[in-house]
Parts: C-alpha cells; structure tokens; sequence
C-alpha cells in the first residue's frame, strides 16, 4: 500500500487553502511521495498553477529531479499541456535543457506528446530542437513517431537535422512515412 502525502494531494487538486495550512503546520516542500515526486511535480503535472506559485514562494525546487525517471517539473508540466504552468516554471529559473534519465529534455516530451502550444512556448525560450536523447532522437523523432503534424512544421522550420539517424538508424522522416502519412511526408 502506498503511503499517504497531504501535500503531494492537495498539490494534484490544487487545493490552495490546504497546501497553505500544510505548510504553515511544517509539511516540507520538498518531501518525496513513493514515487520521489515533490509536491510541485504534482501540481505541475496537473496544471495546478496557484499551487506551484505557493510551493514555489514556499521553496520548493523547481530543478528538482524524480529519482524514478530524472523528470523534473518542466518535463511534467509540457508533458501535460500545461503552458500556463511552464510559464511559470521558466520564469522562476527551471532549467529548459534539464535532461532526464533517458536523456530527453522537457521539449522532447512535449513533441512526443503532441503538445504543440508548450513546445512552441520551449522553442521561443531557446529549448534546443538539435538536443538528441540517449536513444539519439532529435525531439522531431519524438513528434515524427506520434504523427504530431503541427510540431513536425514547428520544428522542421526551425531546424535543418531531417536527416539525423537515431540508434536504430531512422530518421525523422521515415518514423513519420511508418504508418503511410503520404501527406506528411512533403514536412521531409
């Protein structure tokens, strides 16, 4: 059975009120849940954007990394679609070319999850579109394999690496070519 966190809860439900009587009462910031997730992992994830402005006002760490997986709350907030929230996170220092376990920067979640307006927000910010994981994919490998159109042209304008093999020796474009997407294919 899982432990039980108040402040990882009222972070996902965004739960002010209560995450400010938590932290009145000693509950730290920085405390990790089961799965070595802070409480602003939690409220980035779900969007929650009064509950990382406290947690952040409160000291939490907006570099912090899971243990898990190397996420921090940029990689959880894009992941999700939560531009409001990455916003937030970059305006208070989060660093955008913080890589996680696999080696992927938060803009490599963002493509491989479809979520055109925060890898917009990441790219105007300077994410780097030529950062390669450990797999050796480009973030356009990411949006190539899901079929993401609109950040296919979103980092097909921005970059001349359509040809960059991964470790299993694909290119962008041929990731994107997988399922027949004849229509895609002119991106390439």
């Amino acid at each position: 059975m899982k432990s039980h966190f108040p402040l990882h809860e009222a972070a996902f439900k965004g739960d002010v009120e209560q995450l400010t009587m938590l932290i009145a009462e000693g509950f730290s910031v920085t405390v990790r849940d089961d799965w070595t997730r802070t409480p602003l992992h939690c409220a980035a994830q779900e969007g929650q954007c009064q509950a990382v402005e406290l947690l952040i006002g409160s000291g939490a760490d907006v570099n912090a990394k899971m243990e898990t997986d190397g996420d921090t709350p940029l990689h959880r907030a894009v992941a999700w679609g939560h531009k409001d929230v990455a916003e937030l996170l970059l305006a208070s220092g989060a660093d955008i070319g913080a890589r996680n376990d696999d080696g992927r920067k938060p803009l490599h979640d963002a493509a491989f999850a479809g979520q055109y307006d925060t890898a917009k927000l990441l790219t105007a910010n300077g994410a780097d579109i030529d950062a390669q994981d450990n797999y050796g994919n480009l973030p356009l490998h990411h949006a190539a394999w899901n079929v993401h159109e609109e950040i296919m042209a979103l980092l097909t304008r921005h970059a001349s690496h359509k040809a960059v093999r991964n470790n299993a020796r694909f290119t962008p474009g041929e990731l994107a070519g997988k399922g027949n997407h004849k229509d895609i294919m002119d991106l390439f």
